[in-house]
């Protein structure tokens, strides 16, 4: 019989998008799940109802407080999982029901942090904390959403000559410092696909590239034919794999939202050179 589980996401796209690719993921593999968004107290009917029986439930990080009501019920027995970062005021806040988890599941491999896992796993951290099973990388999953195609101009540049810019999904730059960074990128001469946000994810873009970059920095970069820059969002994955795609300038997140760009970036044996950013390098 098919394996059966469930998941049960939180809002916003950091969290959704994983959630996605774990679903990827275990369908590739014949696994049957179930994708659940319900108040906490309605969830033990529902599972327990579900057939094939559901043998676990993988619940977001800032959802593993419902572990705490759902272990206790009767009408269940299966084994619960997070899937998510863990920071040290998570582990606090929710130390109670992460202890109840069977394993908290990262979307990495033992090639690209084995010493890290190796520590986790082995009693080497002070705090206490269950199995991390680093199940990646994740499969990557079909969009029915809005994402931009690859532009031409990549199909038209020689293999391994142009630079990836992104500084991720959550890493919102200031006018100044996009502007700065464009002036640096021109003077390089180096040729560069540059992906652009100017407000972090879940929030709507509605500044134009022209405002962003200055009429004149943006005419520049059209006139050298040097870069390409977009706003739009886009599968970093698809970037990463393209033949013209030879570096990336990254913040080099271990983020989730679609992957962290440190994950992604060594699955495809990509050249990275990183920029201190956010929380991530702090």
């Amino acid at each position: 019989m098919e394996p059966h589980v469930a998941l049960l996401p939180s809002a916003g796209m950091g969290h959704l998008m994983p959630f996605l690719s774990l679903a990827a993921m275990l369908a590739s593999r014949n696994c049957k799940f179930e994708a659940i968004i319900r108040s906490v107290h309605l969830l033990p009917p529902l599972l327990s109802s579900l057939s094939p029986p559901i043998s676990a439930l993988f619940l977001d990080i800032d959802a593993a407080t419902c572990v705490d009501q759902l272990a206790d019920d009767p009408s269940l027995s299966i084994s619960y999982y997070i899937l998510q970062n863990l920071f040290t005021t998570q582990l606090i806040s929710n130390a109670r029901a992460i202890s109840k988890v069977k394993g908290v599941v990262f979307n990495t491999f033992h090639w690209f942090e084995a010493e890290t896992i190796e520590a986790l796993n082995n009693g080497k951290t002070m705090i206490n904390h269950p199995h991390i099973l680093p199940l990646g990388p994740f499969k990557s999953y079909e969009s029915i959403g809005d994402h931009t195609s690859l532009p031409d101009w990549l199909d038209e540049q020689p293999a391994k000559s142009i630079v990836y810019v992104s500084f991720g999904s959550r890493t919102a730059m200031s006018k100044d410092q996009i502007k700065e960074l464009g002036e640096g990128l021109l003077k390089s001469k180096q040729k560069f696909f540059w992906v652009l946000k100017s407000v972090k994810v879940d929030k709507v873009e509605e500044t134009g590239l022209a405002e962003l970059l200055g009429s004149s920095l943006l005419e520049r970069i059209k006139e050298k034919r040097q870069g390409m820059v977009v706003k739009e969002w886009v599968k970093q994955e698809e970037i990463l794999a393209h033949p013209a795609i030879g570096g990336f300038f990254s913040h080099c997140s271990m983020e989730f939202c679609d992957g962290s760009s440190s994950e992604r970036s060594a699955y495809a044996g990509m050249d990275t050179k990183a920029i201190s950013s956010n929380i991530f390098q702090k």
